[in-house]
């Protein structure tokens, strides 16, 4: 994997990979937070891109060096917008302004909140490729510096929306943690016991009687719906699980064991990825970095009511 290194490099002319990212976003760059997502299209050629099979790997060199060079996130999102057009540049402004936004919600329920916003979204407006921009002649990417049309009325609507969509959310924490081990497969469990946060929970006595933060379930209001197991791990963990779910969904049976591989496999998400002929990956995992100044990272599956509603009433011994 060393060598995809060479490959992250700033680029002046970025119009074509912007475009690539934007058109695929549902697809195999669903899995990447904007704050990756962004650094990939700009230090990244899109014929690289086609050719690697480790997306999460070149993301994470990618904001490496992002970080090094003190870029602009917020910048650069807008020149992102700005290369795309139509549908594309539409969502985009939307998914970063939700990332704005997001950053008012309180961390337990950001990303929960931030999902529900880009679900909609995607209900209402589903992606596919006719969106992307089709250009005969060249083009000064570095000229691109407007900000996004709209994106004023899009942050007032979310703001007006976001304390009410909190108010619904329910997430269950802390865990039991002598009842999380035959919940989770042994090697996500180390993985959890590995992460800093956890390291620092039992070096600093925070939570006694082996109660943790690091393992939460998000429970949706509406019964029936999918809810979201999730668990912090280490960073080799959270690669490995990364690198399967782009791999091969048989690779997380292993990972995971029977009883929670049913369980994802049995959510709304993973059901309806089956009917449209969707066998081999899923997106009901996923691993994103979390948003502390620690490298762990967070396991997110979906897992189906019931089930989800058992796991509750087994594992967590409150819910504020």
């Amino acid at each position: 994997m060393d060598n995809l290194r060479d490959l992250v490099v700033r680029r002046v002319r970025y119009g074509t990979n912007c475009r690539h990212i934007a058109a695929n976003r549902d697809g195999r760059y669903q899995s990447l937070p904007l704050d990756h997502l962004i650094p990939l299209a700009f230090y990244t050629i899109s014929t690289d891109l086609k050719k690697t099979h480790n997306i999460s790997y070149i993301a994470q060199l990618d904001v490496q060096q992002y970080k090094e060079d003190k870029d602009d996130l917020f910048s650069d999102w807008q020149k992102y917008c700005k290369a795309l057009n139509g549908k594309l540049r539409a969502m985009a402004a939307f998914e970063g302004a939700v990332r704005l936004v997001g950053q008012l919600v309180p961390e337990p329920e950001r990303q929960a909140w931030s999902d529900r916003q880009m679900t909609s979204m995607r209900q209402v407006i589903p992606l596919d490729e006719s969106g992307a921009r089709k250009t005969k002649g060249k083009r000064d990417d570095s000229e691109a510096q407007d900000v996004p049309r709209g994106t004023e009325a899009v942050v007032s609507r979310l703001i007006a929306d976001h304390d009410a969509a909190l108010s619904l959310k329910r997430i269950a924490v802390p865990a039991d943690m002598n009842k999380v081990l035959p919940l989770l497969r042994r090697f996500i469990f180390v993985g959890n016991k590995l992460s800093h946060k956890r390291r620092a929970e039992l070096r600093g006595g925070v939570l006694r009687n082996g109660l943790s933060d690091t393992v939460r379930l998000h429970l949706h209001p509406m019964s029936g719906e999918d809810c979201m197991l999730e668990v912090r791990v280490c960073r080799s963990i959270g690669q490995e699980i990364s690198m399967a779910a782009e791999a091969s969904i048989e690779d997380m049976v292993d990972m995971f064991g029977n009883y929670l591989f049913d369980c994802m496999e049995a959510s709304h998400c993973r059901q309806q990825e089956k009917s449209a002929g969707v066998v081999g990956t899923t997106n009901a995992v996923r691993v994103v970095p979390c948003d502390d100044d620690t490298p762990d990272m967070l396991l997110e599956m979906k897992v189906e009511f019931e089930t989800a509603t058992e796991i509750y009433e087994d594992v967590f011994p409150t819910l504020p």
